[in-house]
């Protein structure tokens, strides 16, 4: 005789678990001998009541009634057509499918980067597995494929709760943006103001995604393009006639192709936009009233003496550089020397050279102040007579009020008297009678 096999166990169901055991080291699936002990294992996408995968199957004995609730019918081979039914002991736990709800990808959690869905999710739930298509919208490709800009979202397994479902992918970036990594041309550090983050020229790979519009500027601090502009602005967008390729794009007027061969400069200022190199230029020093020589104070500390006319020789004047120029004698620009400072934005602090201008009489200086010399006013005169006949009137008019206000005080006084000698004569003659 020989070990048979079960044909069939009640509750065992292998569409939504699976059996094993081990027999010298060889795992057998869902093949139950005689004496040996089966685990049982509910299949992904399914579990178990009681929140644990596995369920253990006792080993099977033989019975003689061959009753129970969960029966497999097993034997020895015997001649002719008998057997022995064994009963199998314990009790199969059923496997329940894991699902996931919908409701809450048309409510409060919404798919990002996707054209509407809603029709393409009719039904309350989903089982594991089961899955669904959205369309990406433009700019975005598929996380699964990024040559398709449909994409799937998928119920899967919770990993912590293995009896819950989660859609998947778990944060519903089913679409993802594309990127523009097709060509790089800068090696200068970016600004993205739409996340708000700044990297580095080794960190391009980091922002080149679609819509991202990145500002590049020049790594060294002092330092714009030689075409003194100190910001170039790129975007990432589709390639013509792809919806799946990204590339950069020239944005505010900037040329991609010339961004490819820019150079950083340091900062400097152009000394044509104070004396422009032509006739005109050297009339205007003069017509400005500055003596013949200026100086030139640069940032390391080198001054040069020079002719006011030669200033702008140099066309560029390095950030810092101080232009000093000097009135003629007895002249002034009322803001003291005219001086031109080359700012880090790579202007000058003046938008002209100011005009010195004769100066009238001495000046009184006092201290730190400037104190203008004494002089009447041209209507001085008029003014204090006016003041003088002003101050008369109201005189007058208080004097009259106090002459009007006395002659009342002496009327009521005289009025007072009068009466008072009446009752005086009034009690003198009531004292007289008898």
């Amino acid at each position: 005789c020989q070990n048979a096999t079960a044909s069939a166990i009640s509750g065992y169901n292998p569409g939504t678990m699976t059996a094993t055991n081990v027999t010298n080291n060889k795992a057998y699936y869902n093949l139950f001998n005689i004496g040996l002990e089966s685990s049982l294992r509910c299949l992904p996408g399914f579990f178990r009541e009681r929140d644990s995968p596995t369920a253990t199957v006792a080993t099977p004995t033989l019975s003689s009634s061959g009753q129970s609730v969960n029966t497999m019918l097993c034997g020895y081979n015997m001649s002719g057509s008998a057997y022995s039914p064994v009963v199998l002991q314990g009790f199969v736990e059923q496997c329940y499918p894991i699902r996931c709800a919908t409701a809450q990808l048309k409510a409060d959690i919404r798919i990002p980067n996707v054209e509407p869905y809603d029709s393409q999710i009719t039904a309350s739930h989903f089982n594991y597995s089961q899955r669904f298509y959205v369309t990406c919208n433009r700019g975005y490709v598929s996380y699964k494929n990024t040559s398709s800009i449909t994409s799937p979202v998928e119920c899967g397994q919770n990993y912590m709760d293995p009896t819950m479902g989660e859609w998947v992918p778990f944060d519903l970036n089913t679409c993802q943006a594309t990127t523009s990594t097709r060509s790089r041309p800068w090696r200068t550090k970016a600004d993205n103001r739409i996340n708000q983050k700044q990297y580095s020229e080794f960190q391009s790979s980091s922002y080149p995604y679609y819509p991202n519009r990145v500002y590049i500027k020049c790594s060294t601090p002092g330092y714009f393009f030689d075409d003194r502009q100190f910001e170039k602005t790129i975007g990432c967008d589709l390639l013509n006639g792809s919806l799946i390729e990204g590339a950069w794009t020239g944005v505010l007027g900037t040329k991609l192709s010339l961004l490819k061969s820019a150079q950083c400069i340091e900062v400097s200022c152009d000394t044509d936009i104070l004396i422009p190199k032509t006739a005109a230029g050297l009339a205007m020093l003069e017509s400005l009233n500055y003596k013949s020589n200026a100086v030139i104070s640069f940032d390391n500390g080198t001054v040069v003496n020079t002719n006011a006319s030669s200033v702008n020789n140099q066309e560029l004047m390095p950030y810092k550089t101080v232009l000093t120029f000097f009135c003629q004698d007895g002249m002034d620009t009322g803001t003291g020397a005219p001086i031109a400072l080359c700012r880090s934005s790579g202007d000058w602090n003046l938008s002209s050279l100011p005009t010195c201008t004769k100066v009238s009489g001495k000046l009184d200086v006092r201290g730190k102040f400037f104190v203008p010399p004494a002089v009447e006013a041209a209507a001085a005169g008029s003014v204090g007579a006016l003041a003088i006949t002003i101050s008369v009137l109201f005189g007058i008019s208080l004097l009259m009020l106090d002459l009007s206000t006395l002659s009342r005080d002496l009327a009521l006084m005289k009025r007072n008297l009068t009466n008072l000698k009446r009752r005086l004569d009034a009690r003198r003659l009531q004292a007289n009678k008898p």
